[in-house]
C-alpha cells in the first residue's frame, strides 16, 4: 500500500540510521528509531529523541542531535530540521508537497501494499447451526468482517468463509428434542408459537439441557449431567446422523438450513455477508480427512498410542513426548474424530494442500453466496469462483481455543508446509458480556450481583442478536425521537460495530449501551455525527468544491495536524493488518474526528476570511471523503444527515 504516513516516517527513519551509522559507526534497526508527532510548534511537525543514544556513545544527546542534524540530506516533504535540548532533531514538513499528495491520494485505495495475486482467507461467525445467534458472536462477526474490508482496501483479494458445524453435538440436541414422544414431554416448546425458527430452536436446545440430574464426582462433588436417558437418546441421534440414516439426516437438513437462513439475515443487518458457506457434513463425505489422515501417518505427523492413558488414540506429539496430557488426540479409540482433526483437513484445503475438492452451489437467500455440497446433481454449473487457494488464512476464534490452533499450524508444518503454516494465523479474541445496566435492559435476571453477565447458548443466558440490534434501535429513538427509523438503524449499527472494536481482541469487553451511545467521546455516535457534520458545511455552499493545489502561505497549527492525520489513513491500515486487529484503525478514526472537531470549533470556515474559503472547504471535503473511507473499512454507515 502506497502510504504517505507511513513512506515519510520509514524515510525520516532511514536517513537518521545512516546517518547515525557514518557518524558513530553504530548500526540501529529501523523500527529502533522513534518518530513522534510534536506537541509544541517550534518543535515541528515530528520528532526524533536521541537521548537513548548519549549512554552508548559516551556524547551529550544534544551534540549527538547536532551531528546528526548536520548530516541528514535532503528527505522528501522535508522542509527544514532544527534541535531543541535536551537532544531531539525536529522535521518541518513541507506541507504545500504534503497537501498536493493528499489530494491526489484521497479517492485511491491503499493497492501496493499487498500482492493482488496473494488471496486472503478470512474465517469467521461459524456460528453453531441450533439457535439463534447471541451477543457473544458479535465480536467474532464484527471483527472478521471488519478486518476483510481492511483487507480489500489495501487492494488484497479476499474470500470470507462462514463454518457451518452441522454434525455436532448442539445439533444434535435439537434434533433429539425435536423427535422425542410428545406423550412424555408435554412442556417442550412448540413451533407453532414462534415466529422465527431459530428463536425457537434456541428455547428447544435451552429446555433439552435443563433435563439433568446431579451426579456425584471422583472428587466427591456433586455437577449437574444430562439425564441418562436423554443421553442415551443424544448417542443414538448422533450414531443414526454418523451412518447417515436418511430420516434423522432429513431433520439436520431442515434444523441447519433454517437456522443458517436466520444467522444470514441477522448479520446482513450489520452489514456483514460470506462468500461461501462450509458444511462440516462435505468435509466428512467428500472424505477429506481420511486423505490428510494418510499423509499425517506417511509423513509420521500422528503417532498412535499403545499403552497409557492416550492408548488406542491417534495423537500429535506437543512439547515433551514423555507428557502424554500435552498430546493432541485427533482420533479417540473409538475411532470418531475430534474437532481438531477437522480443522486440520479444512486448513490444508483452504490453501489448496489437497488434491479434493467440493462441488458448489448458489445459496439462495443470500445474493451472490455459494456453498460447499457434497452432492454433484446439487451443484450449479459455471460457478465463477476458485474457492480456497490461499496465500494467507485467517481464522477468528475464541481465545480458548488457542491450543487446538496451533496443533493445526503445527501439523500443516510437520507435513512439510512451513510456509503455510507460517501464513496461519489465529485472530484470538476475548468474550464479550454486557453491564448490569444493559443485561437488565436485555431482560437478564441481574439479582445475582455481578459485575458484567456473559453469555451461555447451552444455559440459555444471553441476548440473541436481532434483539440486540432492535433494543438499541429503540435506544437510539429514546434519546432522539425526532430522526428516521433509517438513521435509527444507521446509529444502531455504528454504536454496535464501533463498540465490538473498540478494544484490542485481546482483551475482555463488556458492552454498556448508555456509554456507546454517548455523542461525545470513542463512540460510533461521534464519528457518524462528526461525518454529518462536514457533510451539512459541504451541503450550505453552492461552489464547485474541486481537487485545489493551492493552499494558504501560513497554517495554523490545527490546520497543520489535521492535514497530517489525513495524510495516515493509510498507515492505520497498514497497522491493522500487520498486527491484524481493526482496533488500530478505529484509534485512528476518534483521532481524525477529533481533529476535525478541534479544526471546525477554533476556524470559521464559511464566514472567515474569503481567500481562505476554497482552502479550508477542500480540507473539510477531504476530511469527509477520507473519514468515508475509514467508516466503510469498519462497517460503518456515513450518514449525510442525522
Amino acid at each position: 500500500m502506497n502510504s504517505l504516513r507511513y513512506d515519510l516516517e520509514r524515510s525520516l527513519r532511514q536517513a537518521l540510521r545512516d546517518a547515525i551509522a557514518t557518524l558513530f559507526q553504530l548500526n540501529l534497526e529501523l523500527e529502533t528509531i522513534s518518530i513522534n508527532a510534536s506537541d509544541r510548534a517550534e518543535f515541528g511537525d515530528l520528532s526524533c529523541p536521541l537521548l537513548s543514544l548519549a549512554k552508548q556513545l559516551h556524547t551529550k544527546p544534544i551534540e549527538i542531535a547536532e551531528k546528526v542534524q548536520a548530516a541528514l540530506p535532503p528527505i522528501p516533504y522535508v522542509a527544514k530540521t532544527t534541535v531543541t535540548a535536551p537532544g531531539y532533531v525536529n522535521f518541518f514538513l513541507d506541507f504545500p508537497a504534503l497537501w498536493r499528495e493528499v489530494t491526489d491520494r484521497v479517492n485511491t485505495t491503499g493497492g501496493g501494499f499487498w500482492n493482488k495475486t496473494e488471496k486472503v482467507l478470512i474465517e469467521h461467525t461459524s456460528v453453531n447451526p441450533n439457535k439463534a445467534a447471541h451477543t457473544g458472536h458479535l465480536r467474532n462477526a464484527v471483527l472478521g468482517d471488519s478486518l476483510a474490508r481492511i483487507y480489500r482496501f489495501a487492494g488484497a483479494p479476499v474470500e470470507v468463509q462462514n463454518y457451518i458445524d452441522d454434525l455436532g453435538v448442539q445439533v444434535a440436541d435439537v434434533v433429539t428434542a425435536l423427535t422425542l414422544p410428545s406423550a412424555d414431554y408435554e412442556d417442550r416448546p412448540q413451533r407453532e408459537h414462534y415466529e422465527k425458527p431459530d428463536y425457537f430452536y434456541w428455547d428447544l436446545y435451552t429446555w433439552f439441557n435443563a433435563h439433568t440430574v446431579k451426579v456425584q464426582q471422583e472428587d466427591g462433588s456433586m455437577k449437574d449431567e444430562l439425564d441418562p436417558k436423554l443421553e442415551t437418546k443424544r448417542k443414538q441421534t448422533m450414531h443414526a446422523i454418523e451412518a447417515g440414516d436418511p430420516d434423522v439426516t432429513a431433520v439436520v437438513d431442515q434444523v441447519a438450513t433454517e437456522v443458517v437462513d436466520a444467522h444470514l439475515a441477522t448479520m446482513a443487518r450489520l452489514g456483514i455477508a460470506y462468500d461461501l458457506l462450509v458444511w462440516e457434513s462435505d468435509i466428512i463425505k467428500l472424505k477429506l480427512w481420511e486423505h490428510v489422515f494418510n499423509l499425517l501417518k506417511a509423513k509420521k505427523a500422528v503417532h498412535y498410542r499403545t499403552a497409557g492413558v492416550n492408548q488406542g488414540t491417534w495423537v500429535v506429539e506437543y512439547g515433551d513426548p514423555n507428557q502424554e496430557k500435552e498430546d493432541k488426540i485427533l482420533v479417540r479409540s473409538d475411532g470418531s474424530l475430534v474437532y481438531t482433526a477437522k480443522d486440520i483437513a479444512y486448513q490444508m484445503w483452504k490453501f489448496g494442500l489437497v488434491d479434493i475438492d467440493f462441488h458448489y452451489r448458489l445459496w439462495p437467500t443470500q445474493s451472490g453466496l455459494w456453498s460447499t455440497t457434497s452432492d454433484a446433481n446439487k451443484a450449479t454449473g459455471g460457478h465463477p469462483h476458485q474457492f480456497g487457494r490461499a496465500a494467507r488464512v485467517i481464522n477468528v476464534i475464541d481465545k480458548r481455543q488457542a491450543y487446538p490452533q496451533e496443533i493445526v499450524y503445527k501439523s500443516l508444518a510437520n507435513l512439510g508446509f512451513s510456509e503455510q503454516s507460517a501464513n496461519s494465523l489465529h485472530l484470538a479474541y476475548d468474550v464479550v458480556s454486557l453491564s448490569p445496566a444493559t443485561a437488565e435492559r436485555m431482560g437478564i435476571d441481574t439479582g445475582s450481583g455481578a459485575k458484567s453477565y456473559p453469555m451461555s447458548g447451552r444455559k440459555g443466558i444471553g441476548v440473541k442478536i436481532d434483539d440486540f440490534i432492535d433494543q438499541t434501535i429503540a435506544a437510539v429513538k429514546e434519546r432522539t425521537p425526532e430522526v428516521t427509523t433509517e438513521i435509527a438503524e444507521g446509529l444502531a449499527i455504528a454504536t454496535i460495530r464501533y463498540y465490538m472494536l473498540s478494544l484490542g481482541a485481546d482483551k475482555e469487553l463488556t458492552f454498556d449501551i448508555d456509554q456507546a451511545l454517548k455523542a461525545t467521546g470513542n463512540t460510533g455516535v461521534y464519528i457518524m455525527y462528526s461525518y454529518a457534520r462536514a457533510a451539512n458545511i459541504l451541503a450550505k455552499v453552492s461552489d464547485d468544491i474541486g481537487p485545489t493545489t493551492t493552499m494558504p502561505d501560513e497554517l495554523s497549527a490545527i490546520e497543520r495536524t489535521l492535514i497530517l492525520k489525513l495524510a495516515s489513513l493509510d498507515q492505520a491500515i497498514r497497522k491493522s493488518i500487520v498486527q491484524d486487529d481493526p482496533n488500530h484503525l478505529i484509534q485512528y478514526v476518534f483521532e481524525l474526528a477529533t481533529g476535525f472537531s478541534t479544526f471546525y470549533e477554533s476556524t470559521p470556515i464559511l464566514k472567515g476570511d474569503p481567500h481562505l474559503r476554497p482552502f479550508r472547504l477542500q480540507l473539510v471535503a477531504l476530511y469527509q471523503q477520507t473519514l468515508a473511507n475509514a467508516m466503510n473499512c469498519l462497517g460503518i454507515p456515513p450518514l449525510d444527515k442525522i
